[in-house]
């Protein structure tokens, strides 16, 4: 009987502290702005579209814009995953590696990597074309804006999670000289 009592209370707190660490907030690290930059554009182009005074028609120039380059980007990365992989079985089992073989794979790797940046830019400039002057400006001034407001709730946030402690190394008094 105590056994069976041990065991349930050894399950119910086992289920009880998995639960609590599934319920924990968490970290917001901003991966998926990076991951997906234009259709992070286009929902905000979607929803400020009145007061950027957007068109339907921009909006979807724009969009097909980003699919393209969304499709661009996803044969660069797996280009470059394949790459690696070679990378990694072709110097994998080689006691002493050829840097000539070193040197042609890494510049291949930053090639893959330098055109990916290429495209962005190139994405940049092509929805630069497609909005006018004063719907750049607004959009510039609204993600500067949200920039801002972003820096000051880390900040409010870092002062109110890690307080600075009484006598920490910041805190401490002036250091006076040697005294002979």
């Amino acid at each position: 009987m105590n056994k069976k009592i041990g065991v349930l209370l050894v399950v119910a707190l086992f289920s009880l502290t998995s639960v609590s660490l599934w319920a924990q907030p968490k970290m917001r690290t901003g991966a998926a702005f990076w991951t997906h930059p234009g259709m992070n554009l286009v929902r905000v182009l979607r929803a400020k579209q009145k007061e950027l005074n957007i068109t339907d028609e921009q909006l979807k120039k724009i969009d097909n814009l980003v699919v393209t380059y969304e499709k661009k980007l996803i044969d660069l990365r797996s280009e470059l995953s394949k790459h690696r992989l070679e990378m990694r079985q072709l110097f994998q089992n080689q006691d002493e590696v050829d840097l000539n073989q070193l040197k042609k794979a890494l510049e291949v790797a930053s090639q893959l990597k330098n055109e990916m940046v290429l495209q962005r830019f190139k994405l940049r400039q092509e929805i630069n074309a497609v909005l006018t002057k004063e719907q750049r400006t607004a959009l510039q001034d609204m993600f500067v804006k949200f920039r801002q407001e972003r820096r000051t709730r880390f900040l409010q946030n870092r002062r109110t999670r890690w307080p600075r402690q009484e006598r920490g190394i910041r805190n401490l008094p002036p250091r006076q000289g040697i005294r002979r």
